[in-house]
């Protein structure tokens, strides 16, 4: 019986091991079929879901990029614009200032052309009463010599009817002292004169208002009227020739 039940026990554990090796090999099966499928959607899950953050974080670059390039556009258009503005502006005020430069220029022109006539006016004037002065002394001295000489002439007609040269010597003698005394009263008088110019310019330049006739611009316009024309030749010297010229012959005349 002892035998008997040692088979059995052998036979029992036998069959319950195989039993339980079958069982744990069908267990061990559909754990693995579970778990392999699990797996598998977890798998297939997760690379989704990888699939997804790639996506979104490319496209996430790829709009990133996109602003990125925008702002670059639009940064390098605000650079254009602002640089086409600024050369407008440039330009604008360029233009502008010419303008105002034309503008001030002209207004100067014409201030210093009413200045130059007036100064022409008052230097014509101031011209023209010292000419008369000095011409009102030349005629007073031109008149003493020609009674000079007709006292001369007077007193030595007795000689010459006595048949001597002397009252012609004493006239022409006379005559040179008195051509000597025109001449230094002509260097006088250009002397005066060019003394008066100076001080005439030395004034009109204190009181600012000295401007033309340091060019001779007025000169040439105040002498030529002095003269009787604005287009004649004669300058200031020429004016003062034609004086001596004038005085000169009324000496040979008389």
């Amino acid at each position: 019986s002892a035998q008997i039940r040692y088979d059995l026990e052998q036979e029992y554990s036998m069959k319950f091991a195989q039993e339980t090796s079958a069982q744990q090999q069908a267990i061990r099966s559909e754990l693995e079929s579970k778990f392999s499928s699990e797996l598998n959607q977890a798998i297939v899950l997760k690379s989704a879901t990888i699939r997804e953050e790639l996506e979104q974080e490319l496209n996430a670059k790829e709009r990133n990029d996109t602003i990125q390039e925008k702002k670059r556009l639009l940064f390098v258009s605000e650079v254009e614009t602002a640089a086409r503005l600024q050369q407008t502006r440039r330009a604008e005020r360029k233009a502008w200032e010419k303008e105002t430069e034309n503008i001030v220029t002209t207004a100067l022109e014409e201030q210093k052309q009413v200045l130059a006539v007036k100064q022409e006016e008052e230097f014509q004037t101031k011209l023209q009463e010292a000419l008369a002065v000095e011409i009102s002394k030349i005629r007073q001295e031109i008149q003493h010599g020609e009674t000079k000489s007709e006292v001369v002439e007077s007193n030595s007609s007795p000689l010459a009817d006595q048949g001597t040269s002397i009252s012609e010597t004493s006239l022409e003698a006379e005559r040179e002292r008195f051509k000597a005394r025109l001449l230094s009263n002509e260097k006088k008088h250009a002397v005066e004169m060019q003394r008066l110019r100076e001080d005439m310019e030395l004034q009109w330049e204190r009181e600012g208002k000295y401007n033309a006739l340091s060019h001779g611009q007025a000169e040439g316009k105040l002498v030529s009227n002095s003269l009787g024309g604005k287009n004649s030749p004669h300058s200031h010297i020429e004016l003062l020739h034609v004086l001596q010229t004038t005085l000169a012959d009324t000496l040979v005349d008389h």
